[in-house]
C-alpha cells in the first residue's frame, strides 16, 4: 500500500491542485478587477481601459420595459426579454428615458 501511495502521491497532489486552480477559475470567470492607476499611460489609454472595465459583461437581463421606470447613465444598455422578444435598450438622457431595437435571427 506504501509503495502504490508513492507512485500516485504526485498525480494526487497534481490532480487536486489542478481541481482547486479549476475551481477558481470558474469560479471568478468573467468578473475583472478594476484596472489600476497607470500614471505613466497615456489619458487616452487609461480612458479606454476604463472604459473597457466598465462595459466588461455588463449588461443586464430585465423583463420589464425599463422606459420611465428605470434609471441609468447616458448609453447604458440591458437586453429586455419580455413575450418571447428580446430587444436591446439603451439610455438616452441619463435619467428614465430608454430606446430599444428588436432583436431578430439574420439568415
Amino acid at each position: 500500500m506504501g509503495c502504490l501511495y508513492r507512485r500516485c502521491r504526485p498525480y494526487l497532489i497534481g490532480f487536486v491542485f489542478g481541481g482547486m486552480i479549476g475551481l477558481y477559475t470558474v469560479t471568478w470567470a468573467g468578473h475583472i478587477g478594476a484596472p489600476p492607476p497607470m500614471p505613466e499611460l497615456p489619458v487616452n489609454l487609461q480612458h479606454y481601459l476604463k472604459t473597457l472595465y466598465d462595459h466588461f459583461g455588463s449588461i443586464e437581463v430585465v423583463t420589464t420595459n425599463p422606459d420611465g421606470t428605470r434609471f441609468g447613465q447616458k448609453g447604458e444598455m440591458v437586453l429586455l426579454q419580455t413575450g418571447g422578444v428580446n430587444y436591446i435598450e439603451i439610455n438616452t438622457n441619463g435619467s428614465q428615458q430608454w430606446r430599444g431595437v428588436s432583436l431578430s435571427d439574420t439568415p
